[in-house]
């Protein structure tokens, strides 16, 4: 017989009895089911029991649309049965045949009821780790940004939040992305936090996703509430800082039987100081410059909501959403330069001004969501629209003094930049979630249409003594425009058979980006064609424990201020400027996860970046250091992270965590001193304590050792350390805040950097210790459901 053959067959054997052998070796059914109300209204969050008799065998809890699944073990005279808020379901009875159960439930709806529940706090899925948020009761009084604190692998720096090993992560709140960042994007998310059901952790994310941006994806889903009639919040807080800050929002909530509106709002105002340090040595001469800033950021934003929800049948819905945020920042410029010969200071320059940075942003959602006759297979078409308007300008004047700091030399230099961009984009996606319940199969498929469009009109100045140094001749003023089309398309196949699950798919996406500018008439164009495959395995070790692995890849793409080839200043002897033609990054990023009883994870990662979009200072004339975008290089990023969930005991809920990663830059540019293999090593533990039903406390503490590196930067070590109190009074409607964050004002970061011309160290601190008092008050005729710790076995469990 021809040898290959034998070989190939060999193989397949050999798949097929790692497929299907465990759930023969188990004697194991993966079995699914939805809750529905009598109205086949989906019930989230139910509890599913699997009994013989009047025993527990096993149970799970449903998810935010009533959707579960169970492994479990056949026997005789079994039957399963769904409790929710005190009610519960006719016995349905399990045979070996049938694969998808429909549990309905008489749900009546209480004033206040309290569910008591077992259920866990994390659960492993395929391709993603899910945090139940409703099932801690600490979690349900703490800020958007103590919540995602809390969680394994996310961390918020400076209002960026960045998945450890991955970096700044992209947000989306329920399965829809999120297009703001920085302060607006955590503005936005606290109107939902008393709205948050779980939190999904997706590092690698599959097909069915946008294939933009490395850092993985925290996906926020909010809780579905079929409670009739009104309820909401309103919350006020004053931060003090340097200065101080006020944070208002407020929720209200409205439902009937087929429609349902939300209404909120976030105002915030006030200032912080920013602290920054510059510090550049030349080394072909004895000379260094640094410039050390403290300036004061004054912001006000307002940002209102409204999000919608009509049931037009028992199987058909649309969901909308429109949001409109302003932001205002003004910066009132202070800051010294320090010329110095042979380690001398020679002179000083005291920069004064101020810079304006406006925004204005449009978003709009509307999708069309239709449940299919097949068991848990649905349809959804979805519309997204967003406009985001940007005004800057900066202008500083830097008047020089002689080493005693007083007698003036005469001189004087100044810059001024301006910046107008429009950013527009625009999709439409369709996708279908078909469910193979005979085939222990769930397809999902779609395709989308997406289309970027960017204008800028930027100027900038450079003038000493009063006169421009570009002259007449040289045009320091441009208009650049920047189009992209994305037409893309996906499919991806579930499958689960007893302990083994998998998850395989692909992602076509096209791109096409043309940029101009039309004052230097430079034009670029470029097409693209990838595809991004994604592959999940996940092995169940029990009903808490397992192992799985992922593959999947991912595409960087420059944005508007990336490609921009005019110059923004940071002071008169430090600008950036971008780069038209930049091309898309492929990265393509592998896990391995192990979970152990839910409370111990081991991740293992490992991701490499080709042509990477990258910032490189290059020396220019005299003492001037430019900022360039430039696709170059490979990175390389590895390491492991282990978090350990404790809580043994009722009154405290502990998190640990720590990591430890590698990171690899190569360059072609040999100006750069990239042959470091740098280590870094951070921690982190968070304990959370309940002093009493109505009193709560939080310690936050994370560090990170010396040693870090990004790109071509390394950096000293820092850490932080945060306090938070919580009261509550009035049936849990009045809630009182108090949150010290950053109590010994961590040692933040300095960046490092060599070059064969110069070494530049970097430092930035930004007002980050404070103290904050808040107070929030719930009102409505809403039922809450209450998580309570895993302290009582599933023969215990009780509805109350």
């Amino acid at each position: 017989m021809n040898t290959k053959i034998i070989k190939h067959a060999s193989f397949i054997s050999v798949q097929f009895i790692c497929l299907f052998l465990p759930s023969y070796i188990f004697g194991q059914k993966i079995i699914k089911g939805q809750v529905l109300e009598e109205t086949d209204t989906p019930l989230p969050y139910a509890l599913i029991f699997f009994k013989s008799g009047n025993k527990i065998l096993s149970s799970t809890s449903a998810d935010s649309l009533g959707l579960f699944e169970m492994p479990i073990k056949f026997v005789n005279n079994s039957y399963l049965q769904a409790s929710y808020a005190g009610d519960t379901s006719a016995k349905v009875n399990i045979d070996s045949a049938t694969y998808f159960y429909r549990l309905i439930i008489n749900h009546k709806q209480l004033e206040e009821v309290t569910v008591n529940t077992s259920s866990p706090f994390i659960e492993k899925k395929v391709d993603r780790t899910v945090f139940h948020i409703g099932n801690r009761p600490s979690f349900q009084f703490k800020s958007i940004i103590e919540i995602l604190n809390n969680i394994p692998r996310v961390t918020v720096i400076q209002n960026e939040i960045i998945i450890r090993g991955k970096g700044s992560a992209q947000i989306l709140i329920n399965d829809r992305p999120v297009n703001l960042r920085g302060r607006d994007l955590i503005d936005y998310l606290r109107i939902f936090q008393s709205d948050i059901s779980s939190i999904e952790i997706i590092p690698n994310p599959p097909a069915k996703y946008d294939a933009e941006g490395g850092g993985g994806l925290i996906n926020i889903v909010l809780k579905k509430s079929n409670a009739r009639g009104y309820s909401g919040h309103i919350q006020s807080a004053i931060l003090k800082n340097t200065y101080s800050q006020t944070q208002n929002n407020g929720v209200i909530r409205i439902r009937n039987k087929n429609w349902g509106v939300t209404i909120g709002v976030n105002f915030s105002t006030g200032a912080y100081l920013a602290t920054e340090r510059e510090e550049i040595f030349f080394l072909d001469r004895p000379i260094s410059w640094l410039d050390d800033a403290n300036n004061t950021i004054r912001l006000r934003n307002w940002l209102p909501n409204i999000g919608w929800e009509y049931n037009i049948s028992s199987n058909s819905k649309i969901v909308g959403n429109y949001s409109f945020q302003r932001s205002n920042f003004k910066t009132d410029i202070n800051q010294i330069l320090n010329y110095s010969q042979l380690s001398l200071i020679d002179s000083i320059g005291i920069t004064t001004g101020s810079e304006r940075n406006i925004s204005q942003t449009h978003l709009v959602g509307l999708s069309y969501e239709k449940n299919l006759k097949s068991a848990n297979s649905k349809f959804i078409y979805s519309i997204d629209f967003v406009r985001r308007n940007n005004d800057q300008a900066a202008m500083a004047t830097t008047i020089s003094y002689f080493s005693d700091k007083k007698t003036p030399t005469g001189n004087w230099q100044g810059f001024s930049t301006s910046g107008i961009s429009a950013r527009q984009i625009f999709s439409n996606s369709a996708d279908w979630y078909l469910s193979k319940p005979n085939l222990n199969l769930d397809l999902e498929l779609g395709m989308k249409f997406s289309s970027i469009t960017n204008t800028s009109k930027i100027g900038y100045d450079q003038t000493e003594n009063g006169k421009s140094i570009f002259g007449n001749e040289i045009i320091t003023r441009n208009i650049f425009n920047y189009d992209e089309l994305i037409p893309a398309a996906y499919f991806s196949i579930n499958h689960s058979k007893g302990k083994l699950a998998s998850k395989i798919g692909l992602r076509y996406e096209g791109t096409i980006m043309i940029s101009e500018s039309e004052d230097t008439g430079e034009f670029s164009q470029n097409r693209f064609n990838n595809i991004f495959p994604s592959v999940f395995f996940k092995y169940n070790l029990g009903s808490e424990s397992s192992i799985d692995f992922s593959y999947a890849r991912r595409v960087n793409r420059p944005r508007i201020w990336d490609i921009n080839p005019y110059r923004w200043y940071q002071n008169i002897l430090m600008y950036s400027v971008g780069n038209p033609f930049l091309i898309p990054s492929i990265q393509d990023n592998i896990e391995f996860n192990t979970t152990v009883k839910n409370t111990v994870f081991i991740n293992l990662f490992y991701n490499n970046e080709k042509n990477p979009i990258i910032t490189l200072p290059f020396q220019m004339d005299n003492q001037v250091i430019e900022n360039r975008k430039v696709n170059n290089g490979l990175n390389k990023n590895y390491g492991v992270n282990l978090d350990w969930d404790w809580s043994f005991v009722d009154w405290l809920e502990s998190n640990f965590s720590i990591g430890l990663s590698g990171y690899t830059f190569q360059t072609n540019n040999f100006n750069f001193l990239t042959k470091r293999r740098p280590l870094v090593f951070d921690f982190s533990t968070i304990h959370d304590f309940e002093f009493s039903n109505s009193f709560f406390g939080s310690l936050n503490f994370m560090g990170t050792l010396p040693g870090g590196a990004f790109e071509v930067l390394t950096q000293n070590g820092s850490f932080k350390l945060d306090i938070s109190l919580k009261k509550l009074f009035y049936n849990n409607r009045i809630e009182l805040n108090l949150n010290i964050e950053d109590i010994f004002r961590s040692s933040q970061p300095i960046y490092n950097l060599i070059t064969d011309t110069f070494i530049s160290n970097s430092f930035s601190y930004y007002d980050f210790q404070s103290i904050l008092i808040g107070v929030r008050y719930r009102f409505g005729n809403e039922f809450r459901i209450a998580g309570k710790k895993n302290t009582i076995s599933n023969e215990q469990m009780r509805i109350r």
